[in-house]
């Protein structure tokens, strides 16, 4: 299930994601570019660290300081703002700030990437990550960026488990946008409003938690089955805080692994 999630995340504003074993891919213009081999970790900016973590591996040098450092690894201990949850602010800015027309398999992609970011390199608490996101998506006043930082807020929920991030998604429950997303049944594409296929995340969201969802709701119409869940979740938030909370509890509960979709080089 959570694999499916993950699937729809990215679908709903994106293309299909494509793993590092894929063939080479031209970095899109928005990315930033990768720091070259100069350049020490210690001295990378936020950008700098989105840069390189998009970048496939095995096109950089051998005495690259991202190779001999050991990766991800190395950025976490050598690089100041991985401390910092101001970085997830600036690296998070870049794809939501990317050019309207921007082709959004490669903006999915980049979220991929700052997932990985997120769980492999930043040295913060989870409630600092959780803050980055929804300061973010707080700031946005454009809808197509602010629904862009949903987006993320969304797949980071499933990280977090940080009940603000769910409840970002309302802001997604009134756009009637027809995209591309996954029917679960059988796990085809199909087209579908940006609003039911909310719906559905945050009700799967709901189920992972320990919630049953009304069975009226799947009677009413789209409109409708929208506002029910927004006074539900209106209703419902300290309870939804104390879920989130017991579920992280659980023995064993870890986040899902984030994957990597990286680009080839730009210097």
């Amino acid at each position: 299930m959570k694999i499916i999630l993950r699937t729809f995340l990215l679908l709903v504003a994106t293309a299909l994601p494509v793993t590092a074993a894929s063939p080479a891919r031209m970095r899109p213009a928005f990315l930033p570019n990768t720091p070259p081999a100069e350049k020490a970790i210690s001295v990378y900016t936020p950008a700098d660290v989105l840069g390189i973590v998009a970048t496939r591996s095995d096109r950089l040098p051998k005495d690259h300081p991202y190779r001999v450092n050991g990766f991800t690894a190395g950025l976490k201990a050598n690089w100041p703002g991985a401390k910092t949850g101001t970085s997830i602010d600036a690296m998070l800015l870049i794809p939501v700030n990317a050019p309207e027309d921007t082709d959004r398999g490669e903006i999915g992609s980049v979220w991929r990437n700052l997932l990985y970011i997120l769980q492999r390199v930043m040295d913060v608490t989870d409630t600092d990550k959780a803050d980055a996101v929804i300061r973010v998506f707080d700031a946005q006043t454009d809808p197509k960026k602010k629904a862009r930082a949903a987006y993320f807020a969304a797949s980071a929920f499933q990280d977090l488990l940080d009940p603000r991030l769910l409840m970002c998604q309302t802001h997604s429950l009134d756009d009637v946008t027809e995209i591309r997303s996954v029917d679960t049944t059988d796990e085809q594409l199909v087209m579908e409003t940006v609003r039911r296929a909310t719906i559905r995340f945050i009700e799967w969201q709901l189920e992972e938690i320990g919630f049953e969802i009304n069975p009226t709701w799947g009677q009413l119409d789209e409109a409708a089955h929208c506002a029910a869940l927004k006074q539900w979740l209106t209703t419902n938030e300290s309870l939804i805080v104390t879920k989130c909370a017991e579920t992280r509890a659980k023995p064993g509960w870890k986040a899902q692994d984030a994957g990597i979709s990286p680009f080839d080089a730009r210097w």
